[in-house]
């Protein structure tokens, strides 16, 4: 697979679909590879003429990793952030969208209907305020501003993938990425146990890179809110999220939506914070008829 390289760092991406078709650059959450995205997503996008980069972020899957940072703690820092010590972190979500940018560059592509889903609607969010010139339409699901009015995350689930000891089997890791997706569905578009742990496998017998999510969150969490900062993207953008969202509160998605002048509000009933074959149709069909409405 190609390449992309921003600074020292080396990103693994996926193409799929015609080259000089449209794009669509798809940013998967937190902790999570490109072979996360359900293919029913990727079919319905190409199938409606469009094409679609995705890719491991930095620290994940085959992307140059950070190991030597080690993995963050991630309760000691937030704790050093609410008594006002400073604290250091690998990098930001600024580099993550760098990075965005880089695989954007090496397809040859001036710019893309950016979607991103939970930490990925977060980097979309920083690449229209920081490279809006890269981004034709933005689509931030499951996601926040960061505002810190907004409900802070309820990473519970997620944690979960984080507890399974140094040194365990694979099939250790395989089932407590299961629980976590679990957990997080909603009471509508769940993701069948089969469907979850062909996804878990695929992620654990790929590459495995937990404390690489750790800092993850870390970037996220040290990141500024983005609330007033997305007010000077004028292009297309929507913000799609669940009713049963138990990790990301609905509240968060109606202010991304709000912080965008051209910005519109999807709220799915039923959905929750996960991935599942049946909702993608219905994300395609949003992202579709978004990018319908930009122009290049």
């Amino acid at each position: 697979m190609p390449r992309a390289r921003a600074g020292n760092v080396e990103i693994e991406y996926v193409r799929h679909g015609h080259a000089a078709a449209p794009a669509f650059l798809l940013l998967m959450g937190a902790t999570e590879q490109l072979v996360m995205w359900p293919d029913t997503l990727i079919e319905a996008l190409v199938g409606a003429g469009f094409q679609v980069v995705t890719f491991d972020y930095r620290d994940v899957g085959l992307s140059t990793k950070f190991d030597a940072s080690g993995p963050v703690d991630i309760p000691k820092l937030v704790g050093d952030l609410m008594a006002g010590q400073p604290v250091s972190v690998p990098y930001t979500l600024s580099d993550m969208a760098r990075d965005a940018v880089a695989v954007l560059d090496d397809c040859g592509l001036a710019a893309a209907h950016v979607a991103g889903l939970s930490l990925g609607g977060m980097i979309a969010q920083v690449m229209a305020i920081e490279h809006p010139s890269r981004v034709l339409s933005l689509t931030s699901i499951a996601s926040t501003t960061g505002d810190r009015d907004l409900p802070p995350p309820t990473p519970g689930a997620v944690m979960t993938m984080f507890a399974v000891p140094p040194g365990s089997p694979d099939q250790a890791w395989i089932d407590a990425r299961v629980a976590a997706m679990r957990a997080m569905q909603g009471t509508a578009y769940v993701a069948t146990e089969a469907e979850m742990r062909a996804a878990a496998e695929a992620s654990v017998k790929r590459n495995l890179s937990p404390a690489g999510g750790t800092r993850h969150i870390a970037a996220s969490i040290v990141t500024p809110p983005r609330g007033e900062l997305l007010k000077s993207f004028q292009r297309p953008a929507q913000a799609i999220h669940g009713t049963d969202d138990q990790v990301m509160s609905p509240l968060c998605g109606r202010r991304t939506a709000e912080s965008l002048p051209k910005g519109r509000l999807i709220m799915i009933k039923g959905m929750g914070h996960g991935l599942s074959r049946s909702l993608m149709p219905v994300w395609a069909e949003h992202l579709i008829a978004l990018a319908g409405t930009a122009v290049a």
